[in-house]
């Protein structure tokens, strides 16, 4: 049939026939576009709420990170104080002079606590005892086994410590004058 047409008939309807095809493959194309949209969007939206959320969790752990660092620090920082000062002075031990005040301890005179003062560079200059006699002579006694003891400069006994006769508190301050370990 198309061969009854004139030619430039035939040209017109070719014209038409492909302005017709591609008006159908538009459209065709667009609703194609516009269900890819339609699935698109929701994915779009999740992906943009999950990224949301990661940088809150980045910025909360890198907050968490900083802070660790700063006590990372601080504790590096304090150690290197501890070693300079470990480096300064020799640590002088302790138990001996506990000990060396311990053996004075009887059943007549129980102590209830031993402190040590120590001087600037961390040697123990007073020891201070508190406690128990249970009688005066035997808390005078305590004072002088202490004087004769080698690394015992003075004892300081109060007054009011010999006031009474039996069941007696004391308090006294032992001043030291040598390490114990080395009688």
């Amino acid at each position: 049939m198309i061969n009854l047409i004139p030619q430039s008939a035939k040209k017109m309807v070719k014209l038409e026939y492909i302005v017709r095809v591609m008006v159908v493959a538009a459209v065709l194309i667009s609703l194609i576009s516009f269900v890819a949209m339609l699935v698109a969007v929701p994915q779009l939206v999740l992906l943009r709420s999950q990224h949301a959320a990661i940088e809150a969790t980045h910025s909360v752990s890198t907050q968490e990170n900083q802070a660790i660092d700063e006590q990372v620090a601080a504790i590096e920082l304090a150690n290197e104080q501890v070693q300079t000062i470990l480096t300064m002075y020799d640590v002088v031990p302790l138990t001996p002079y506990f000990d060396a005040i311990k053996k004075f301890e009887s059943d007549d005179v129980l102590f209830t606590s031993v402190s040590l003062k120590r001087t600037t560079l961390g040697i123990p200059s007073t020891v201070t005892v508190s406690g128990e006699a249970a009688t005066r002579e035997r808390l005078a006694n305590l004072k002088e086994q202490l004087e004769a003891d080698p690394f015992v400069n003075s004892v300081d006994l109060p007054l009011e410590n010999l006031a009474k006769d039996t069941d007696i508190s004391f308090r006294i301050t032992v001043h030291v004058t040598s390490t114990p370990s080395r009688l």
